[in-house]
C-alpha cells in the first residue's frame, strides 16, 4: 500500500535485471486518506500500523480488529486502475489506457526506453522515460497533452526510486494520480519442493502424507505442478499462471479455476475462483522465497461459502 506517494521504481541495469516492467496506474482520494489517519487507535504510529496490516496479510490472517477501519479506509482511498508490462528494450513504446470510473476522463500511461536522448560525460546513455496523461480522447499523446506527468532517468545499477506523481482535479475533486513500474528482478521459484510436515500449519485441511511442487518459472510465465497424496488417495496437476495480473483459467479435476497473478513485492500473490460442488470458494496464495533460496513458504487463505474462512502455512524446502 502507497497512500502517501505513487512510486516508479527505477532499473538495475545489473546482470539481475528484469527485461519486463511491472507496471501499475493509481489514483488516491487524499480525503478519504486522512480519513483513514484519523481512525487509527489513539498513539498509534501510522508507519506501523501500515507494517502490522502488511504482516497479517502476508499470513493470510485477519488484520488486527483495532487497525480494521483504518485499512478499510486505505483500501477505499487507492484505486488501481490498470496493469500492464513493459518490454524494456532500444526504442520500445509502451502505452496503456484506463478508464477512471465515474468519469469522462482516460489515464494514459507510458514507458519508453532509448539509449539517445540522456548521454553524460559519466558514461550513461541508456534512459527510459514513464509518464502519464490525464486525457479524454485516448489519441493524445503524453508529452503533448495538457494535463501529464514525465520523468526521464538514467539507467544504471545502482538505480533508487523514481516517482511519477502529482495532484489533479477530477470533476472539481483533487486526487493524487501516478504510475508505478517495478523492473527489479522477482524471486526466482523454479525448481522442486517438498513441503516440511513439521514446520508446516493446517488450519484448513488435514496434512497431507506428501506434497512436491515443481515450479518452472520465467517472467512473466510460471507453471505451478503439484503431487501429494491424503486420505483421498493421490492427487496430481498443474496450473499455469503470468504474473502480469492476466486472468487466467485452469482446468483441476475437471473444474475451471479463475486466477489472477501479481507480484507485491517480493511475494508472488495468486488469487484463485472455484466452484466444487456448489461451493464457491476463493483461494488466496502468498510465495515467498527465503533469502538463501532454500525455502518456499506458502500462507494460504480459503474463504468459501462452506467452512468460512480458513488459514495455513505451507514451508516447503528445496529439493533441486
Amino acid at each position: 500500500m502507497r497512500l502517501a506517494a505513487l512510486l516508479l521504481i527505477g532499473f538495475r541495469l545489473a546482470a539481475q535485471q528484469s527485461n519486463v516492467a511491472r507496471c501499475h496506474v493509481y489514483l488516491v482520494d487524499p480525503g478519504l486518506g486522512l480519513e483513514a489517519l484519523k481512525a487509527l487507535p489513539p498513539a498509534q504510529d501510522f508507519h506501523e500500523a501500515l507494517v502490522a496490516v502488511a504482516e497479517a496479510r502476508q499470513k493470510g490472517a485477519p488484520v488486527p480488529k483495532p487497525l480494521q477501519r483504518f485499512y478499510a479506509l486505505i483500501q477505499k482511498a487507492e484505486q488501481i486502475l490498470g496493469r500492464f508490462s513493459a518490454e524494456i528494450q532500444e526504442e520500445k513504446m509502451t502505452e496503456h489506457t484506463y478508464p477512471i470510473p465515474g468519469s469522462k476522463w482516460l489515464v494514459k500511461a507510458s514507458v519508453y526506453y532509448t539509449d539517445e536522448l540522456m548521454a553524460s560525460p559519466h558514461g550513461h546513455r541508456d534512459s527510459i522515460h514513464y509518464g502519464w496523461a490525464l486525457v479524454q480522447d485516448a489519441s493524445v499523446a503524453v508529452a503533448t497533452a495538457k494535463e501529464n506527468a514525465i520523468a526521464e532517468i538514467h539507467l544504471s545499477d545502482n538505480m533508487g526510486l523514481v516517482r511519477v506523481k502529482r495532484n489533479v482535479v477530477i470533476d472539481g475533486r483533487t486526487y493524487l494520480l501516478g504510475l508505478e513500474c517495478d523492473c527489479s528482478r522477482p524471486p526466482e521459484l523454479s525448481g522442486e519442493w517438498k513441503l516440511n510436515l513439521r514446520e508446516s500449519r493446517f488450519d484448513f485441511q488435514p496434512p497431507p502424507k506428501y506434497k512436491t511442487l515443481r515450479i518452472t518459472h520465467k517472467e512473466p510465465k510460471i507453471e505451478i505442478a503439484i503431487e501429494e497424496e491424503d486420505q483421498r488417495g493421490k492427487v496430481s496437476g498443474s496450473t499455469r499462471h503470468t504474473t502480469d495480473g492476466k486472468e487466467q483459467v485452469n482446468d483441476v479435476a475437471g473444474n475451471p479455476m479463475k486466477s489472477v497473478a501479481v507480484w507485491e513485492g517480493s511475494g508472488l500473490v495468486v488469487r484463485t475462483w472455484a466452484s466444487f460442488g456448489g461451493n464457491e470458494i476463493q483461494l488466496i496464495d502468498r510465495y515467498f522465497l527465503s533469502k538463501d533460496r532454500l525455502r518456499l513458504q506458502l500462507y494460504r487463505r480459503s474463504e468459501g461459502q462452506r467452512g468460512g474462512v480458513q488459514n495455513g502455512v505451507l514451508a516447503f524446502d528445496r529439493v533441486r
